[in-house]
């Protein structure tokens, strides 16, 4: 290309030009700001040269940043060690692909990575009871150990990245210097994980962001809350709260211990609530990762943490829907086949119990189902039979003044209800009996309050009611409307 008559000038001119250009911005740096450069502060730090050091690095998942950040924390609160923490800002150049070997070729003189000092870059995380962190995204450790002086840089995930990843780099005069630091980190990141006894579930965020983990407090449930034969409850038991207490028996006699146990049976019957009896007795001992219909896609997010923070015990409420069978042409098979991988994949001496709940056993792959090692043993949760009804009024009429002429007529008439249909039942005639009166305090509650409430909730609510609170089996007898509670005509149903 000719400019104004000139020789032709090319693009290699063009870069030659500008690499003379930045050679000379940096030859000519004033004293103040060369003290700025963060290549020249490591170097002043290390006493020599960085060309003939080492670097180290080592990758974490991105949800580990808090981990890593209380571990930096143990470390160099250590008696001997002392630090300063530096953060550094852009001059020309980007910052996703700084390095610690990046500064050592600065100071080698081998080309500017333009990071001048500037301000630490933190991150807030949420911890468990809604407490924040401030967590060192983007930071410089110098660290001095007596006589070792140590470069630790911290980098969190640059984003725009499927597998968000945060990493630590480590500069020392010698390799083995540089792996024992994270040999040192990786092991507190283990024993402080703040993850490690929680309940929590992995949950997606936007495309090319980290999943984030969410803390739960799930409500205490003691064992006279679960409503189920007296047989099915010891079996459950058995396989979860005996086994755990056999694990290194069982484990030292060479028998597997990871786990798969399947509970089934229509809505409302206490799959959920046995559930969080389990992890109410599991506290603190083993983590509890819970996986919601709307989070089944984080499956492999899901194992990752479990294989981290084992024993653990890995909940997948309502798997049907993305484990149906292929054949039916319904399921989501991406997910499915996460699902076997992942159980396949596991090692049968790792500490992991799935429970998965279903309230269509009928409808799951096979695979998932019919093959050993991945579901050992399955539990069916029936509708309460008329001992367990008796008791179900008791429980959730606790509270209430409950004056009826005839229990037993009203036990005989909920037959095919569920756990879930009598609590509502009570509630809805703690309702009607609220309305007649006003002022503190409940009424008692008689046989009409009841019979209204069951009018509305069985004839007045529909099929779709009766199926929400597993009372689909209820059959539509003559429940009558009564007084105040009578249905105005041309309203019956949905």
């Amino acid at each position: 290309m000719s400019v104004n008559g000139n020789k032709q000038f090319s693009i290699d001119d063009f870069g030659q030009a500008f690499q003379d250009f930045l050679e000379h911005v940096n030859r000519h740096v004033s004293d103040v700001d060369a003290k700025d450069l963060l290549a020249v502060r490591v170097r002043a730090f290390m006493g020599e040269g960085l060309f003939n050091t080492h670097v180290v690095a080592e990758e974490y998942p991105d949800r580990d940043l808090p981990n890593v950040h209380l571990a930096l924390e143990t470390y160099l609160a250590r008696e001997g060690r002392t630090y300063e923490l530096l953060g550094f800002a852009v001059e020309h150049g980007y910052l996703g692909g700084f390095g610690l070997s990046a500064l050592a070729s600065e100071s080698a003189g081998r080309g500017p990575t333009g990071l001048m000092v500037g301000p630490v870059a933190y991150r807030s995380v949420e911890l468990a009871g809604g407490e924040y962190l401030q967590c060192v995204q983007w930071g410089l450790y110098l660290v001095q150990d007596g006589d070792t002086h140590l470069v630790i840089l911290v980098k969190g995930s640059a984003g725009l990245r499927l597998q968000a990843n945060m990493s630590l780099e480590v500069m020392a005069r010698t390799k083995a210097q540089a792996e024992s630091l994270l040999s040192e980190i990786r092991g507190l990141v283990r024993e402080n994980n703040i993850y490690r006894g929680k309940v929590i579930s992995p949950v997606a965020a936007g495309f090319g962001e980290p999943s984030q983990i969410t803390f739960h407090e799930l409500t205490e449930v003691e064992r006279d809350s679960i409503v189920l034969p007296e047989d099915l409850l010891a079996r459950i038991e058995r396989n979860t709260l005996g086994f755990a207490r056999q694990v290194g028996r069982l484990r030292a006699a060479g028998r597997h211990v990871r786990r798969g146990l399947l509970f089934y049976g229509p809505p409302g019957t206490g799959k959920t609530l046995t559930i969080n009896y389990l992890a109410s007795c599991f506290r603190g001992e083993r983590t509890i990762i819970l996986l919601s219909a709307q989070a089944l896609t984080m499956l492999p997010e899901a194992i990752a943490l479990a294989r981290a923070l084992t024993p653990a015990m890995v909940v997948m409420e309502d798997v049907d829907l993305v484990a149906e069978e292929r054949d039916l042409g319904l399921a989501s098979t991406t997910v499915l086949y996460d699902l076997l991988n992942e159980m396949d994949g596991l090692s049968p001496d790792a500490d992991i119990l799935f429970i998965l709940t279903t309230n269509r056993p009928k409808v799951l792959e096979p695979a998932l189902v019919s093959r050993p090692g991945r579901i050992d043993q399955a539990f069916e949760f029936p509708l309460p039979d008329m001992d367990a009804r008796r008791r179900l009024f008791k429980f959730y009429g606790k509270g209430l003044d409950l004056k009826l002429k005839d229990p037993e007529h009203l036990y005989h008439k909920t037959e095919g209800a569920s756990p879930a249909f009598i609590r509502e039942l009570l509630r809805k005639a703690a309702l009607f009996a609220g309305e007649e009166t006003e002022g503190p305090g409940l009424p008692p509650i008689t046989d009409e309050h009841i019979e209204g409430a069951l009018a509305e909730l069985v004839i007045s609510g529909g099929d779709l009611t009766k199926s929400l609170l597993g009372a689909g089996r209820l059959s539509n007898q003559s429940w009558t409307l009564t007084g105040k509670h009578k249905e105005p005509a041309g309203r019956m149903g949905f």
